[in-house]
């Protein structure tokens, strides 16, 4: 087992302590070691429960459960095209019901999100990326499965949006709470991080949504964000990729950013 999860006496972490890998495959493994595959597999089960017991007198490490709504939009929006790519209605079935918890869960009276999740408790007013990745999320799911009512909540959305939106400069705000650094205009960079920018999702969630609808005034909204990052996307276009993808979007169907 020591030589098949790569533990040695040296050590592969601090303190002559070994993290298991695999160096092998199993093939390899049994050749060297001159077992059959039954042989390997049998060892390999006794050896596991033996891990598995001495795993579960330790202290276990928290558990990170909370449901963050700008995540669950992501992931609602990658199941709604999972199903279109790969025609199975499952993956939209379970999108959906990610939607509907977030309408259930996390939604205020007004029709404000929140952002998170945990115990039974919704908390902290959502941020710019929880409305504008959910927006985007809901589009989708409408897409996939034609369900108007995915539409209209993804236009409830896009107006909870509008708050975050400062008409004269073309940019997001983070936050409406006015708790941002001594309530200072805190603005929202159009450029990738780990996940797209939520200045690029709600540009495209305007300009999605102004398109099935006919709403001009959202297409202007989309249009201004695009505007305002126009000098961003020459100088720097491989770090606003999914701005590039909306600025695409509106030069495919309106013919003009």
């Amino acid at each position: 087992m020591a030589d098949y999860y790569g533990v040695t006496d040296a050590g592969n972490f601090e303190k002559g302590k070994s993290v298991l890998h695999r160096p092998y495959d199993d093939r390899d493994f049994c050749l060297q070691n001159k077992l059959t595959e039954e042989q390997l597999q049998s060892l390999l089960k006794e050896g596991r429960a033996v891990l598995l017991k001495a795993l579960s007198e330790r202290e276990r490490p928290f558990l990170d459960d909370k449901i963050i709504t700008a995540w669950n939009g992501m992931i609602i929006a990658a199941l709604a095209k999972g199903s279109e790519v790969l025609d199975d209605r499952h993956y939209a079935d379970a999108a959906g019901r990610a939607a509907d918890f977030i309408f259930a869960k996390m939604t205020a009276e007004g029709g404000q999100l929140y952002r998170r999740y945990r115990d039974n408790e919704a908390a902290i007013p959502a941020f710019l990326e929880d409305y504008a990745f959910l927006a985007r999320g809901l589009l989708d799911l409408y897409q996939a499965t034609s369900d108007p009512e995915r539409l209209e909540q993804a236009k409830r959305v896009v107006a909870e949006m509008d708050p975050f939106l400062n008409q004269d400069k073309g940019k997001l705000k983070f936050s409406t709470t006015g708790e941002d650094l001594a309530d200072l205009p805190l603005y929202v960079e159009a450029y990738d991080g780990a996940v797209p920018s939520g200045v690029s999702a709600g540009a495209e969630a305007y300009l999605r949504l102004g398109f099935l609808t006919g709403d001009k005034t959202l297409i202007r909204k989309g249009r201004l964000l695009l505007k305002a990052q126009s000098q961003m996307l020459k100088r720097f276009p491989t770090g606003h990729t999914a701005m590039l993808t909306v600025l695409d979007f509106a030069l495919e169907h309106f013919g003009e950013a």
